[in-house]
């Protein structure tokens, strides 16, 4: 099988911990295929499966009955903090609103915004920077403190602390594509490479609460 299958991914989450192994062994799976990987906001991601500009995604599960969606992982915010100061075993959104907080732009930023708004609350946001590394070494240097996905977190953060959330933000990360994609050919062995083993999707999946919204997962066969 030949041809080009773009994937989106929507920043540090999907880029650095899911999509390596997942296009791994697609790519050893299906070498002749051109792979190609783009980072797009979280917030542009539906629009760039529906206009074709990627042909899937690995992205947060929305209710949005035009993209099939398979679930992939789940992932939490955390709270990180120099580990020069004392700080709580949890931390919640009004423990928040008193420290000067560091946005970083992409993934995790319509988390944690919705995070404050349920609650109704405006943090102070000082910083807002693209890159982890700066993110690492504003916190790092006691200047500020960010919340962040746990799965964009590097391996070594030598220096700081995470604290989780209460209440907890458990966001699903899931492969989803247009269900109308006309490149099923290319697309759908991707979700068998899904945790090394296939997945039956003929059925409808129940419905799950995400974000204070329910998604309906609709699932197609992949044999």
């Amino acid at each position: 099988m030949t041809g080009a299958l773009r994937i989106g991914s929507i920043g540090s989450s999907a880029s650095t911990r899911l999509l390596p192994r997942l296009l791994g062994r697609y790519q050893s799976r299906f070498p002749e295929i051109r792979l190609a990987v783009r980072e797009i906001p979280e917030a542009e991601m539906a629009e760039a499966l529906k206009t074709g500009m990627v042909e899937v995604a690995i992205t947060l599960a929305r209710d949005d009955p035009s993209l099939e969606q398979l679930p992939l992982a789940d992932d939490h915010l955390i709270a990180l903090l120099s580990n020069d100061g004392e700080w709580p075993v949890q931390l919640s959104p009004q423990g928040l609103l008193s420290l000067p907080l560091i946005m970083i732009k992409g993934g995790s930023e319509p988390l944690v915004r919705a995070w404050f708004a349920r609650g109704g609350l405006d943090p102070d946001i000082r910083h807002e920077v693209q890159q982890i590394t700066s993110l690492l070494a504003l916190v790092r240097a006691g200047l500020s403190v960010t919340l962040i996905a746990d799965l964009a977190m590097p391996e070594h953060y030598a220096g700081l602390i995470k604290v989780p959330f209460d209440p907890p933000a458990p966001p699903e990360i899931v492969l989803a594509r247009n269900a109308s994609s006309r490149h099923p050919r290319l697309v759908l062995p991707l979700g068998k490479c899904v945790g090394g083993r296939r997945r039956s999707i003929s059925v409808s999946l129940t419905v799950r609460a995400i974000r204070s919204s329910l998604v309906t997962i609709r699932l197609k066969s992949l044999r």
